[in-house]
């Protein structure tokens, strides 16, 4: 299996567990799934998790956090981010990855490049796993 092919199926389960679809974390050789979420998230929405669960508090570091959810049942990962959409999201090089349309943007992020800041949009993971199910039943 290629790298990218290896890495599509990776991030294809990554999603479906955030979604809490499954609660089997997805395993590679290759990739880590803590580094995979770290990608797609922000500690300041990852702290909004306070309001539903209150073992969380400030002093929570972002890599904690993401332990955190990543512990949590899959009931308790699908009520989150039904509640905080933008918790953890989906980025435009994950629909290139899997080579899907865009779906409706949910924020905009800002990401400094070589001293030059771009804006991009982010995507709401259940939304994003939506239009690749649309995608693989019309391949």
């Amino acid at each position: 299996m290629t790298k990218a092919q290896d890495y599509r199926d990776f991030s294809l389960k990554g999603f479906q567990f955030i979604i809490g679809q499954t609660d089997d974390r997805p395993k590679s050789e290759r990739f880590t799934f803590k580094r995979f979420i770290d990608a797609r998230s922000r500690a300041v929405e990852l702290h909004q998790m306070k309001r539903y669960f209150r073992v969380v508090n400030s002093k929570f570091r972002k890599g904690e956090l993401i332990e955190f959810f990543c512990n949590l049942p899959a009931v308790d990962r699908k009520f989150l981010l039904e509640k905080i959409p933008d918790m953890i999201t989906a980025l435009p090089s994950d629909c290139d990855n899997l080579k899907i349309g865009r779906p409706k943007a949910i924020a905009v992020r800002y990401a400094n490049f070589g001293g030059k800041t771009v804006e991009y949009n982010v995507y709401a993971v259940t939304d994003f796993l939506s239009v690749v199910e649309q995608s693989l039943l019309v391949n």
